[in-house]
């Protein structure tokens, strides 16, 4: 009666073997009965390692040139013809795991990267074996196999350029000096006035005069001689000529400083300063995954840069958008 009942109610655990040394497989490795319970058949596992030894099995992948992770370069074979040869970070991972796992792989022919992941989704490609970010869009299509390395989205820009324009040469001094220097100015020139006029002579240093003869000792030009010739004017003149001597120093050399090492305009470091100092973002066609990701998310400074973000074909063509069209 018990082996009736053990034969009614037989129950076998089958596990599907991917690759095996007869290749894809259904594997008896169990059965259970009510008396009996589990029985493993032979020395067969329960859960064994798929993906421990592919047996050389050839693994379909998708992948797309994408530098410095995979990259074709074309070379000159010894016979003369043009040949391809993969290389690239991520290639050579991939191929470092196939020797050891020992299984080769075929790289289905693709268009788009839209098209690489979706081979993956329909199970044509086991992998696409080429660095991916991880977004929340994409997680809910397919998994990610393990995070081996950490990447920032970044921008880049025009370098800001310099052009020749007249304010260049106020900025080798700072303003407060400027303000500074143009008030010594009119003190001095005052300072002149009331000596020569202290003297009641008849040859009176009239205003003009004393603006020019002021401005040209600042400028470094020659004495005229019509300054006051007393002691005061004397130590006037001399107190001038020293601080003409030290902003002129001054001057010439933050000017020669500037020319030698420019000083360029500010430019955007941060994601809030790039939203607001630029009129467009350029990505290439799988930009449009991160496009959506920033108009779905909470942040305005995200929300904006997705409004702000157009599609090109390639990564050089939005550059040169950049660099001819600002």
């Amino acid at each position: 009666m018990a082996n009736e009942i053990d034969m009614l109610f037989d129950r076998s655990v089958y596990v599907y073997l991917p690759y095996s040394p007869r290749g894809a497989q259904l594997l008896r490795v169990a059965s259970w009965t009510p008396n009996l319970g589990l029985r493993v058949i032979g020395q067969a596992s329960l859960f064994p390692e798929k993906f421990a030894n592919f047996h050389g099995a050839t693994v379909n992948i998708t992948a797309l040139p994408f530098a410095p992770y995979w990259i074709q370069i074309k070379e000159e074979a010894p016979n003369g013809s043009i040949v391809e040869r993969l290389t690239g970070t991520d290639y050579l991972m991939l191929r470092a795991i196939a020797n050891t796992l020992n299984f080769t792989t075929y790289n289905i022919p693709t268009n788009s990267w839209d098209e690489v992941a979706l081979r993956v989704e329909e199970r044509l490609s086991f992998i696409s074996p080429v660095f991916h970010m991880m977004l929340p869009q994409r997680a809910a299509r397919y998994d990610f196999s393990f995070e081996y390395e950490y990447a920032a989205l970044s921008f880049s820009l025009t370098k800001p350029g310099l052009k020749p324009q007249w304010q260049n040469l106020y900025y080798p001094l700072s303003g407060e000096v400027w303000v500074a220097t143009l008030v010594a100015f009119v003190v001095m020139s005052a300072s002149f006035i009331m000596v020569s006029r202290a003297l009641m002579s008849d040859k009176k240093l009239e205003v003009s005069q004393a603006v020019l003869e002021t401005l040209g000792i600042l400028m470094e030009e020659n004495l005229s001689k019509r300054l006051p010739r007393s002691n005061s004017g004397r130590v006037l003149l001399a107190g001038w000529l020293i601080f003409a001597f030290i902003i002129g120093t001054i001057y010439r050399g933050n000017l020669t400083a500037a020319l030698t090492l420019p000083k360029y305009p500010p430019r955007p470091e941060t994601l809030e300063q790039l939203v607001s100092y630029v009129d467009r973002v350029t990505m290439p066609p799988h930009g449009d995954e991160f496009r959506r990701f920033f108009l779905s998310s909470n942040s305005p400074v995200f929300q904006k840069l997705g409004q702000m973000m157009d599609l090109v074909p390639t990564i050089t063509d939005g550059i040169k958008l950049a660099l001819h069209r600002k």
